[in-house]
C-alpha cells in the first residue's frame, strides 16, 4: 500500500530501520508541557497530556521542573502590574544548569485529576485495560466494557465526554487495518494507548504523541500483531469517520 506523506507534525516514533528519529521523539512539545503547568491548556488537550505523562518519565520530570520554576517566578519581584508571564523566559532557565540543580530537590504541588502519575501507575494500567487513570475516570468504565460503536470494518469509536470545544473519541482498529487516506479539517492531536500504527517509514507505540495541523494527510496502517487503541482530540471540525478502512494488503 502507498502512504502519501504530506508534512504532518508527527512528535513520535522510531524508523522501521530502527534508527531513532531527531528531536524529541515520544514526547510533549515544551510549549505545550507549558501550557499545562500553568493551567491554561483545554479539557481535551489536557487529558491527552495527562495520558502521555502516566506513560512518559522524562515528561514528568520537565513537568515538575516547570511548575517547580513557575512557583520560583511567583515569588520574584515583578517589573509592573498585571504583567504576562514570558514563556520563552521560563524555557530557558529550564535548559540551565543551575536551574536543573536546583529543581531536581523540589517538588510541584498536586492539582486534581492532571497529575502526572508514577511509572507504576503505567504498568497497572497495561495491565487493567491500557487506560491512563485520567481518561478510566473520565469514562467512568474499563476499555472491555465501552458500548464500541461500529463504523466501519475492523474500527470503533466511543465519544469521550469533554467539557469544552472539540471532540474527543476513543479510535479502536483491527489488526492490520488500513485506515484511507485522510485530510484534517483543523488540529488534531492522537495518543497511542495501545497497539502499534504505522504511518510511512515510522512507527508509534503506547504513549507516543501524533500532532496534525489543518490540511495534513494521513494514511496509518495498524500493525499486523494486534489492535490498536487511540484517543483522537479534534480541536476543529471532526474527521468524516473513516467508511473504507479495511485490512492491510
Amino acid at each position: 500500500m502507498t502512504v502519501i506523506r504530506t508534512g504532518a507534525t508527527l512528535v513520535a516514533g522510531w524508523r522501521k530501520d530502527g534508527q531513532a528519529l531527531p528531536m524529541n521523539r515520544g514526547h510533549v512539545p515544551a510549549d505545550i508541557l507549558a501550557a499545562y503547568a500553568d493551567g491554561s491548556l483545554g479539557d481535551g488537550m489536557c487529558l491527552i497530556v495527562a495520558g502521555h505523562l502516566t506513560f512518559c518519565p522524562r515528561c514528568r520530570d520537565h513537568l515538575s521542573r516547570l511548575e517547580a520554576l513557575g512557583g520560583a517566578l511567583l515569588t520574584e519581584p515583578a517589573p509592573g502590574c498585571c504583567q504576562k508571564p514570558d514563556l520563552a523566559r521560563i524555557l530557558s532557565r529550564i535548559d540551565a544548569a543551575e536551574d536543573v540543580a536546583e529543581l531536581d530537590r523540589a517538588e510541584p504541588e498536586p492539582r486534581g485529576f492532571a497529575l502526572p502519575y508514577p511509572a507504576a501507575e503505567a504498568q497497572r494500567c497495561a495491565a487493567i485495560d491500557h487506560l491512563p487513570r485520567c481518561l478510566r475516570e473520565r469514562l467512568g468504565s474499563a476499555l472491555t466494557a465501552l458500548g464500541w460503536n461500529p463504523v466501519g470494518p475492523g474500527v470503533a469509536v466511543v465519544p469521550v465526554p469533554l467539557s469544552g470545544p472539540g471532540t474527543l473519541r476513543l479510535l479502536r482498529c483491527d489488526a492490520g487495518v488500513a485506515l484511507p487516506e485522510h485530510e484534517h479539517r483543523g488540529p488534531s492531536s492522537a495518543l497511542i494507548l495501545r497497539g502499534l500504527m504505522h504511518e510511512a517509514d515510522r512507527t508509534f507505540g503506547r504513549g507516543d504523541l501524533i500532532l496534525s495541523r489543518p490540511g495534513d494527510r494521513h494514511a496509518p496502517v495498524i500493525d499486523a500483531a494486534g489492535p490498536c487503541v487511540v484517543l483522537i482530540l479534534d480541536e476543529g471540525a471532526p474527521l468524516d469517520v473513516l467508511p473504507d478502512a479495511g485490512p492491510a494488503g
